[in-house]
Order: C-alpha cells, then sequence, then structure tokens
C-alpha cells in the first residue's frame, strides 16, 4: 500500500485518531492543523486528501478553491455540518466526498480506499497546471499565480516561461528560447535577456527568496526544479556551448550542426524544422496564447557570434 494521505484539521486529538487508524492499515500519514499550512505539504504529493470544514483562518471550503487546480487527488470533507445546502457546496468547489462528524473510523478508512481504488482505475490526464511551491503555472488559462495571487504576464511572457518550466533544470541558450516562442524569422536574442529580466521582476516581486529562472554562463538559461514537476524532452546545445560539464554528461549525435539529446517523444526531424518539443502543434512560434498589451514585435535579428 503506502499511499500518502493528508489530514487537514484543527482538532489536534481527531488527527491523531485518524492518524492511528490510517497508518494501521499501511497508509503514510501528513498532517496539519489549520489551512495555512497546506501548501508546503502539497510538495509530498498526497494521494488523497481529507480536509476539515470549520477550521479558523482559511477554511476547508477556501482551501479547496486554493488548491483544487493544482492537485488532481480526492478531497474529502470532514464536516459537522449537515445540512444538504452544506454538502452541495463542498462538493461544487471540488470536493470528491461528504463525511459528516460524528463518524466511524472504519467507515473513513473503507471510503479512503473506495476512492483511492477509483483513481487506479482512472486513466492518467493530461497535466494543465504546473506547480513550483506556491508557484502555479496554468498552462489551459495562460495564468502565473503565486498561492491566490495572479502574476500579470504578456503573452510573450507566459510563452516563456511555460517554455522553460516544461523542461524544468534543462538549460537553453538565447536562440533556442527565440526559436521555441518566437519561431525562426529575423529578430534579435537580445529580446529573449529582456523579456527573462521582466519575468523575473514579476516573479521575485511576489517571491524574493526563490531563484525560478537561473542563468547559466556562457549557455544561457535554465528553470530551476524547486520541488515541481520534471518534464522529459529534448536538451539542445549549439555548436561552441559545450563546456566540459556538457561533455562530461554524453551527449549522443550532432544533427545539422546541433548537439543534442533527444527522449523518446522529439525527434531530430522536429527540432530541425523548428517544431516547439513544448506543445508540437504550436510549430515553434509560442502561439498558444492570445496576444497581450506589452507584447512587442522583436526587430531585425542578429545572427552574429
Amino acid at each position: 500500500m503506502g499511499e500518502i494521505i493528508l489530514v487537514v484539521d484543527d482538532e489536534r486529538a481527531m488527527v491523531s485518531m485518524i492518524r492511528d487508524a490510517l497508518e494501521d492499515e499501511g497508509y503514510q500519514v501528513l498532517t496539519a492543523y489549520d489551512g495555512e499550512s497546506v501548501w508546503d505539504l502539497l510538495n509530498r504529493k498526497p494521494d488523497l486528501i481529507l480536509l476539515d470544514i470549520m477550521m479558523p483562518g482559511l477554511d476547508g471550503i477556501q482551501v479547496c478553491r486554493w488548491i483544487r487546480d493544482s492537485v488532481s487527488c480526492p478531497i474529502l470533507f470532514l464536516s459537522a455540518r449537515r445540512e444538504v445546502e452544506d454538502r452541495i457546496e463542498g462538493l461544487a468547489v471540488g470536493g470528491d466526498d461528504y463525511i459528516t462528524k460524528p463518524f466511524s473510523l472504519e467507515e473513513l478508512v473503507a471510503r479512503v480506499a473506495a476512492h483511492l481504488r477509483r483513481e487506479l482505475r482512472s486513466p492518467d490526464q493530461e497535466k494543465t497546471v504546473l506547480r513550483f511551491g506556491r508557484l502555479l503555472i496554468d498552462l489551459k488559462a495562460c495564468e502565473v499565480r503565486y498561492g491566490d495571487r495572479l502574476i500579470p504576464m504578456t503573452a510573450k511572457e507566459f510563452e516563456v516561461i511555460r517554455f522553460l518550466a516544461m523542461h524544468t533544470g534543462q538549460v537553453f541558450s538565447r536562440e533556442q528560447i527565440y526559436e521555441g516562442v518566437w519561431g525562426f524569422g529575423e529578430g534579435s536574442d537580445a529580446t529573449v535577456t529582456e523579456h527573462i529580466k521582466k519575468i523575473r521582476a514579476k516573479l521575485g516581486a511576489v517571491d524574493p527568496v526563490t531563484t525560478y529562472i537561473s542563468t547559466v554562463w556562457g549557455i544561457g538559461y535554465r528553470w530551476e526544479k524547486n520541488d515541481g514537476p520534471q518534464a522529459l524532452s529534448a536538451t539542445v546545445y549549439h555548436p561552441g556551448t559545450l563546456d566540459s560539464r556538457a561533455e562530461r554528461t554524453g551527449v549522443p549525435g550532432i544533427v545539422g550542426g546541433l548537439f543534442f539529446h533527444l527522449d523518446a517523444t522529439v525527434s531530430a526531424g522536429q527540432l530541425l524544422r523548428g517544431k516547439n518539443p513544448v506543445d508540437p502543434s504550436m510549430g515553434g512560434s509560442g502561439r498558444g496564447c492570445p496576444p497581450r498589451p506589452g507584447d512587442a514585435s522583436p526587430a531585425g535579428r542578429d545572427r552574429s557570434p
């Protein structure tokens, strides 16, 4: 077994009893006593969340609204509220079940097991939200949030974030980022530098501690892991960018002047045709989001060394 269950309730005695019952069944149990503590524990990727509604500060309904887009696991509400309207509200905000207090521990454990079995039968769904600590990147809505705070980004700024975050831990040169977001054509790689500068400023305004985009001197930029998902993709190195560190990693081949390392999902032909490894249907143009105010048209592109 060994699935991870997150129990959130301000009643410590209740949490203790639930934890003991679940651990007796072989589950790993994480505990929180207020809504504000949930975010840090989400990095442990719980398989199911037991969430009390009536808590001081952020109540269970608010917490569910807050985290539902970033977690796909079942959320089971625990509450002393027994009215039909309360049950409907809990299910409407994203809850998968509603258990009223007092309840039998045997029934609670049985419901937990039933929801986990249902998850095993459900086909995996494509992730539309990337989470790096408290930073959320909604690929479908083209939005970046820190907790419940929306960080305004232009369309091109978001596409730069999408390109890097979907390839967490991989290093891309300015030219590779330009071609992945703006596509092939006339333009300046300095456009990438300016966009990254603005992105860093906006992220730093809400989270001055975490480094999301780091500079790899002599090569380019990398999106740091920060407890977020790591997407499998292609790592591409332009001629002249390989140093001793890159050589030690073992680059398996050269195609058309590009040093490359590929996984099964991206072909060399896609790279040479300028296909965007984030979304092949976009053809590398970075048109996943509609234009927004502040997107500048890049000037004549300098391809000199």
